[in-house]
């Protein structure tokens, strides 16, 4: 494509749009878009975001079932909350960041170290 060719294109899309800058004037200082007498909030800052993003809403129901339940293991949450292995995986990670669950203990799963307001269950004999 010639020189020719490439400035007679840029001038037929050029005749659709009105001539205007894209960058904005500042001959006259700084526009006054703030009204007065409104005070400023400070917008949430890129990591308290991804933090409500990473919040699962199973995370709290899942912390009660494995309160209740005594134990907490992935596959126990995905047939209780019936969800996949991937969430019910992160959702275990979530507890042992949050410090509810410990190490896996074996075939049984997690151990529960914050029973919260809830007492331990009962040992069946």
């Amino acid at each position: 494509m010639s020189d020719n060719e490439i400035l007679t294109l840029v001038s037929y899309w050029q005749s659709f749009f009105p001539s205007t800058s894209l960058a904005p004037s500042m001959a006259g200082g700084i526009p006054d878009v703030i009204p007065s007498g409104i005070p400023l909030m400070q917008m949430p800052l890129w990591e308290d975001m991804q933090a409500q993003e990473d919040r699962d809403p199973l995370l709290e129901e899942s912390i009660d079932l494995s309160r209740r339940q005594g134990r907490a293991s992935v596959s126990m949450l995905q047939r209780r909350l019936r969800i996949g292995y991937t969430r019910a995986s992160r959702l275990v990670e979530a507890m042992q960041e949050k410090g509810v669950i410990g190490k896996e203990t074996g075939p049984l799963g997690y151990e529960i170290l914050d029973y919260g307001q809830a007492a331990p269950p009962l040992e069946e004999s």
